[in-house]
Formats: C-alpha cells, sequence, structure tokens
C-alpha cells in the first residue's frame, strides 16, 4: 500500500478566472506550496489528473510525499490557477 499523502488545499468559494482544460496547466496547493501540474484532464465531475513538473520556490524534487512526475488526481476546488497549454 503506498504511504499516504496530504491533500491539496481547496481554494475560496469565489470561481476560477479561467476554465479548466483538456491538456491544461494548473496550479495546485500543498500547505503554501504552489504545485505545477501538466497534461490535465478530467476523470469525473469536476474532477482531473495530470503530472506534478515541479515546486514553485522549492529547490527539491519532492515536496509533502508528492515528487516531479507523479500523477496526481484532484478536485476543480483544489486548483488555485489555470492556465492555456
Amino acid at each position: 500500500m503506498p504511504p499516504s499523502r496530504p491533500d491539496f488545499d481547496e481554494r475560496p468559494i469565489p470561481p476560477l478566472k479561467r476554465q479548466i482544460i483538456a491538456g491544461g496547466v494548473v496550479t495546485l496547493k500543498l500547505g503554501g506550496v504552489s504545485v505545477l501540474v501538466h497534461r490535465v484532464v478530467p476523470v469525473g465531475a469536476r474532477r482531473y489528473r495530470g503530472t506534478i513538473v515541479g515546486f514553485e520556490k522549492w529547490l527539491a524534487p519532492t515536496c509533502g510525499g508528492y515528487a516531479v512526475g507523479d500523477k496526481v488526481e484532484f478536485s476543480e476546488r483544489q486548483v488555485f490557477v489555470c492556465a492555456m497549454p
């Protein structure tokens, strides 16, 4: 069984400024560290999956049990920023 990892932070109620699109790029948060996720695809109602490509202002390739290259699943509420691919 893989080790338990913390959930990504949830953003406050205001809606996103842009829509999450397939193949896009999003920023999640993990205890104040921005987690950059590419190749986002929908996997269910307001649920998405993507690949971690880095941690903003974090020098190590791992953070909070997550690593660059990990595939992660997250909800729309956990997305802080989304951008075009």
